[in-house]
């Protein structure tokens, strides 16, 4: 195996596959990444046996072969050498790097023991714009339950039908769900997991670059140009989310998104472990306003108020700070707006717009703690 490419080249390969890398003492070689030469391009890979990753870049191939290399001293030599020529060769179970005045031998293992990562046998196909596929995802996954004792909410649903895609993530305190327009015949559903959607996110481009979607017999594929991922898909029934969202609300508070969780951010220093912050809700005459506090005996209290617009009545809740900031985050408009029906129900959180019977693309759903 012989064969000279660019450093820039070599470390964006190497930097897309290495975070799967995994450690494993029954499986050294899951500590590696492969170097597979053919005849007209480099391939880089790696997998942790529930994902892998392939990333090919373009190189003068003076000799085909392959050879699995130790991840860490790789991308740590790789990434200090000069924006300049690379040029690799193997001998034995051995690479030699050569880079201007930089000269390595790193020992590695025969390829022929690398786990094979699959090729999907296609069944389904979506095309979808990179920066759009990695917002929907990123608008959810921090919704996603961290236990895996229930597998199906530990992973984002995926579900195509009626022309829109659907985004789901839930651990069953929360939910958020983002949709997206999709001209398509098809209707198909899916479960990531979280650990996919994450490599996913990392990998994307933030471009209008297409991705392609294969899915398989419990397998998918991302193609977005030189690079794939494939991912095993969790396996179960998700939960009928759509059942636990309110019909009808009695109170909606419209207020500035940024003031909101300025104030929130706040009001959470004084929280304690529990990060609980309370909502006070109120009108008074033609002023409205929502009062957040928060008291914890190792800390301290604090009050902070924002003004804000009320249809229906007011009212006084308890949230999780961290829930509610992580759904603020990923809500882009400059108003948003709170949905309820009393202390102890469910508060729908989603941007605000003042037309009429208007689509709302996100909501986030959140609920109280009883006090």
């Amino acid at each position: 195996m012989k064969a000279s490419c660019t450093q820039e080249n070599l470390i964006k390969a190497i930097s897309a596959v290495d975070k799967i890398v995994a450690s494993n003492a029954n499986l050294p070689i899951l500590g590696n990444i492969l170097f597979y030469i053919d005849q007209r391009r480099l391939k880089v890979s790696a997998t942790n046996l529930e994902i892998g990753i392939n990333f090919w870049i373009g190189a003068k191939i003076e000799k085909i072969g392959a050879i699995t290399i130790p991840a860490r001293i790789l991308i740590n030599f790789v990434s200090q050498l000069p924006k300049r020529r690379v040029d690799i060769e193997v001998f034995k179970n051995t690479l030699n790097i050569k880079c201007e005045n930089h000269k390595a031998s790193i020992n590695g293992l025969p390829a022929k023991d690398f786990p094979i990562i699959p090729k999907i046998e296609e069944k389904e196909q979506i095309t979808i714009r990179s920066d759009v596929l990695k917002q929907a995802l990123s608008q959810v996954v921090s919704s996603v339950a961290l236990d895996e004792t229930r597998p199906e909410i530990a992973g984002v649903l995926i579900s195509l039908s009626n022309d829109k895609i659907k985004f789901v993530g839930t651990d069953s305190y929360r939910l958020a769900e983002k949709t997206i327009k999709f001209k398509s015949e098809q209707e198909l559903s899916f479960i990531l997991p979280s650990r996919t959607v994450h490599e996913v996110i990392r990998i994307l481009d933030q471009t209008e670059k297409q991705v392609k979607i294969t899915l398989g017999e419990n397998q998918i594929m991302f193609q977005s140009g030189w690079m794939n991922l494939v991912s095993r898909l969790t396996q179960g029934q998700y939960p009928d989310y759509e059942q636990i969202i309110p019909n009808k609300f009695k109170s909606e508070i419209i207020v500035s998104r940024s003031d909101f969780e300025s104030v929130i951010k706040t009001t959470s220093l004084f929280a304690g472990q529990t990060s609980d912050v309370k909502l006070k809700i109120s009108k008074t005459g033609t002023k409205a306003q929502v009062e957040v506090s928060a008291e914890s005996s190792d800390v301290g209290k604090n009050t902070s108020f924002v003004d804000c617009a009320i249809k229906g009545v007011g009212v006084s809740l308890v949230l999780n700070s961290k829930y509610l900031l992580d759904g603020l985050k990923n809500i882009n408009s400059e108003k948003i707006s709170l949905k309820l029906n009393n202390s102890g129900s469910p508060v729908m959180i989603g941007p605000y717009s003042s037309a009429k019977n208007a689509e709302i693309d996100y909501l986030y759903l959140i609920m109280p703690i009883k006090a």
